[in-house]
């Protein structure tokens, strides 16, 4: 950890903290029909997620307060409860004790296990993590272009999830870093910054892209180089878009990034594009290509990832450290409690 002279943390070194607040994703919410349990592992600790006859999703920690069943295990859904596989007792969405089904006491009224927010959100399962146990400070944001229609829904094959050694803000720093896009990811220039901007948990940036840079003509240009304008935003560091507006490819693309242990993180990937006029039900052609590109896109960080050594001490060019330095400032408010 860097520290000043005067004993205090740098706002420009990486915290230590593995497990930052915010709204992290942990399912595809289409792989949790109703009646179904689920057992997590994130934030280095277990949860059960649960389906309801409601339809609605509820969220615990994984272990019954009784003597300890794993409710992720066998345990099945009685109506909005989950009851644990071991000796029957169930459990509401609220973490209540509802039912001791041999006892004369029914219940114990004061047992309560630790409840998970959770949010539907794009065909995506969110939970709220804080290690200070507060309550959500910020609802997940809304996206108008997948509300408009005018997009595909999110399908199985749209997304991916990527097991990573990568702590969150590895990824969230991507919207910071455009320097290296050049030699990873093989552009032919570098993005310019239109926009970069923060208002409490929300980053934003515009910025500049100009695909085919150099080549007459490319798979995606094949009328010559064309500038795009794209916009990033966080939400926190484990909710990220990225929304391309140009006359390209109009599509928008999500990304979640949850910690699930001290070392690795779970990256979740989904994308899709503005429908066409041919009336078909998903994406095609070029759409369905460049999908498939930005797909394998993402995956050309994850070496730097996997083998690099992170230094808490940053040492910046000069043409980066005004970006980095602001999103790493800005970052610190997702760290309770750090200790230097």
């Amino acid at each position: 950890m860097l520290v000043t002279d005067t004993g205090a943390v740098s706002p420009l070194a990486l915290p230590h903290n593995r497990f930052p607040t915010g709204w992290f994703q942990v399912a595809w919410a289409d792989e949790l029909p109703v009646g179904a349990v689920k057992l997590l592992h994130y934030f280095g600790e277990d949860l059960v997620i649960w389906r309801g006859e409601s339809g609605a999703v509820h969220g615990l920690d994984a272990y019954c307060l009784h003597l300890g069943g794993n409710l992720g295990v066998k345990g099945q859904v009685v109506g909005e409860d989950i009851e644990c596989p071991w000796h029957g007792w169930t459990w509401d969405g609220q973490g209540c004790n509802t039912l001791i089904p041999y006892s004369a006491q029914r219940c114990k009224q004061n047992l309560r296990i630790r409840r998970w927010d959770v949010r539907e959100y794009y065909g995506c399962i969110i939970v709220w993590h804080d290690l200070g146990g507060r309550d959500p400070l910020w609802e997940p944001p809304h996206i108008p272009e997948l509300e408009s229609g005018e997009y595909f829904p999110f399908s199985p094959d749209m997304r991916v999830v990527h097991r990573i050694k990568a702590h969150p803000q590895m990824v969230a720093e991507n919207g910071a870093d455009f320097y290296h896009v050049v030699k990873v990811h093989g552009a032919g220039e570098i993005p310019e910054f239109l926009t970069f901007n923060f208002e409490e948990h929300r980053f934003f940036a515009e910025v500049a892209i100009t695909y085919g840079a150099g080549k007459e003509s490319t798979w995606l240009t094949p009328n010559g180089p064309v500038r795009e304008t794209l916009e990033f935003y966080l939400w926190g560091i484990g909710q990220g878009a990225v929304v391309w507006r140009g006359e390209i490819l109009p599509s928008v693309q999500v990304t979640n990034v949850t910690p699930v242990d001290e070392t690795y993180s779970d990256y979740w990937f989904c994308m899709t594009a503005r429908r066409g006029d041919d009336g078909s039900e998903g994406p095609t052609g070029i759409v369905r290509k460049m999908l498939d590109h930005q797909m394998k896109t993402i995956e050309q960080d994850f070496f730097t990832w996997e083998n690099m050594k992170v230094l808490h001490t940053p040492n910046f060019a000069q043409e980066e450290a005004n970006h980095y330095a602001a999103l790493r400032r800005w970052a610190w408010q997702f760290y309770p409690n750090q200790i230097a």
